[in-house]
């Protein structure tokens, strides 16, 4: 009966040590895949006025305020002649106006830029003014470049340490194949976590 009392003891003795291992070991796992979660820090935003970049910046605001990381707006201007555009209207026809009197058929290329970037510029801060009353405590900055928008974007995620890049797509299907050129070329270079939104 002693004996069997004994075995009993020991058995139950190597059980608890076999349930503290595994508890140590569980917990050991647990504080791994912890310690590998990503943490934002900074947030990479194309922007480029439309419906589905307003969409991405939404994004980046709520994962800034849950993450308390910085905000940086991108925005590329590709061709300035196809942005005249998104000139306010005054502007443009004034524009028009002075280039009809000089008998110019096109717009002096950097009363363009001027123009369209002060334009631009001021849409932006309209935009870091909605993050900060959206409840954004982080830094909100922006960038206005010229060149194509994937090597621009490619450019500024490898030079500064961005943790995550939010942008909108307007080609997303059922298949990665079909997303846009711009956002494909993005996904296919950099090494970055990219958190794409769509239409």
């Amino acid at each position: 009966m002693i004996e069997k009392q004994h075995d009993q003891n020991g058995l139950a003795q190597i059980k608890s040590e076999h349930n503290l291992s595994s508890h140590r070991e569980a917990m050991w796992k647990q504080k791994q895949f912890l310690q590998s979660t990503p943490k934002f820090t900074r947030i990479l935003v194309p922007y480029e006025k439309s419906q589905i970049s307003d969409s991405a910046l939404r994004y980046a605001i709520y994962l800034s305020k849950i993450s308390s990381s910085d905000i940086f707006i991108l925005s590329i201007v590709e061709n300035y002649e196809e942005l005249k555009e998104m000139l306010p209207v005054t502007i443009r026809v004034e524009k028009e106006e002075d280039t009809l009197r000089s008998n110019k058929n096109d717009l002096r290329a950097s009363d363009l830029k001027i123009s369209v970037e002060g334009s631009l510029r001021k849409t932006i801060e309209e935009m870091i003014c909605l993050c900060k009353e959206a409840g954004v405590n982080t830094n909100v900055t922006y960038e206005i470049r010229t060149g194509k928008p994937s090597d621009e974007i490619i450019k500024v995620a490898e030079m500064t340490g961005f943790d995550l890049i939010v942008m909108g797509s307007h080609r997303i299907t059922s298949t990665i194949k079909n997303i846009g050129s711009t956002t494909r070329k993005v996904l296919d270079t950099l090494k970055k976590p990219v958190l794409l939104i769509h239409e």
